[in-house]
């Protein structure tokens, strides 16, 4: 139960004397009298309910102003078909209040459909000056947490435009005519909250309703400049008072990288890369530099934070530095620069110069001469070789001795 009190004093009469009356609240009545007077104090406060079987109960906090005993007696005044929805929760209506002393009225306040409902709780008191009255007027409203989740996602620097349906339960309408809606969005986390109020717009495109079935219609255009993820409530107040709660997921994933770097070093040597970056706007913007925790540690950026140039002028300079203390595989890190309404993404590449061979001609002579080679040639051109198995086979033809 969340209350929300307006307190103001209504006194009027003729004038002898004046005394302040006061309570524990935020307010003070002036009172003034001859003889016999009565003073009407009244406050307004205002309850949101649940709409459930179990009934919700608020208090009423009554001061007695007097430093004398008072005798007060309450009473719960409504409209006769909300008597089951507002309901005293005393076990005796007539109290006794010792002087300057606090008396909290707790009542019942069970709603039976979605609107908003009005009562008011008076306390009389008499004494030896005169009649005294109290009124304290009580709004409810009934407020209804709904089951259907709502959910927007988009990358950054994309944009979402759809339409939104949405049919809110039990609705109550007036005899014989339509009934007319407003919403708001509230963002649960105030560090997203002007973020999503830059890039998100719900336009109600059908305020009014005329039929419990007709759905609201709302046009969604979703354009977040860096990823964000944030809950946020969508509530929906019909005119009569009674109040829709969805729950919301709005999210603004990582979008693809803006660029690649690639930068080569030799080991236990740094070498560097340069750019300049400009910030959207015309003012400039403060900004933070970072690699992601799970970027090597050999990557390194400078500046870390400052001011981004404004956009029309010369960009601020980053310093991209790649440091490797071993031989091994590619290094891949991502590289973040972010402002509070901006998000760039880098990938960043460390890698080592590409290695070449030495080409060395062979010192090892290993070819005779042409000379030689020729000579050789003709020497065995002469050479007569000798087939001894056919000179002996013809030997012992003719039968000559081998």
């Amino acid at each position: 139960v969340s209350t929300q009190s307006t307190w103001e004093a209504v006194v009027s009469t003729q004038s002898t004397w004046e005394a302040v009356v006061s309570t524990q609240s935020t307010w003070e009545a002036v009172v003034s009298t001859q003889s016999t007077w009565e003073a009407v104090v009244s406050t307004q406060s205002t309850w949101e309910a649940v709409v459930s079987t179990q009934s919700t109960w608020g208090m009423i906090n009554f001061a007695n102003p007097f430093d004398r005993h008072l005798e007060a007696k309450i009473r719960l005044e409504r409209a006769e078909e909300h008597r089951s929805v507002f309901q005293l929760f005393l076990k005796k209506t007539t109290q006794q209040l010792p002087p300057m002393s606090m008396l909290q009225v707790p009542f019942l306040f069970c709603p039976q459909e979605m609107t908003r409902y009005e009562a008011t709780m008076t306390i009389d008191a008499a004494g030896a000056e005169g009649n005294l009255h109290w009124d304290f007027p009580i709004r409810a409203i009934a407020v209804m947490p709904c089951k259907q989740k709502l959910e927007l996602r988009c990358p950054a620097r994309a944009t979402l435009q759809k339409e939104l349906a949405i049919t809110p339960p039990d609705v109550s309408f007036r005899a014989g005519g339509g009934s007319a809606f407003s919403h708001r969005l509230v963002v649960t986390s105030e560090e997203h909250e002007e973020l999503i109020r830059k890039a998100l717009t719900l336009d109600l495109r059908n305020p009014e309703l005329s039929a419990p079935d007709e759905p609201l219609r709302f046009g969604v255009n979703f354009e977040p400049l860096r990823p964000v993820r944030a809950a946020a409530q969508l509530i929906i107040t019909q005119e009569e008072g009674a109040r829709w709660v969805y729950e919301m997921v709005i999210e603004a994933v990582e979008p693809a990288v803006d660029d690649v770097i690639t930068i080569e070093a030799h080991i236990h040597r740094t070498a560097s890369v340069c750019f300049r970056l400009n910030d959207q706007s015309d003012g400039g913007a403060a900004f933070e530099a970072f690699f992601t925790p799970d970027s090597p540690f050999e990557f390194s950026i400078h500046p870390a934070q400052g001011t981004l140039a404004p956009a029309g002028q010369e960009g601020t300079q980053f310093v991209v530095s790649f440091t490797p203390h071993e031989y091994g595989k590619l290094l891949i890190g991502k590289l973040i620069i972010q402002t509070a309404d901006m998000q760039w993404t880098y990938r960043v590449r460390g890698t080592h110069p590409s290695y070449k061979p030495p080409r060395v001609a062979a010192n090892i002579d290993n070819q005779l001469r042409r000379d030689t080679v020729s000579l050789r040639q003709q020497t065995r051109q002469k050479q007569r070789r000798t087939n001894h198995i056919r000179k002996n086979m013809k030997n012992a033809r003719f039968g000559k001795k081998i």
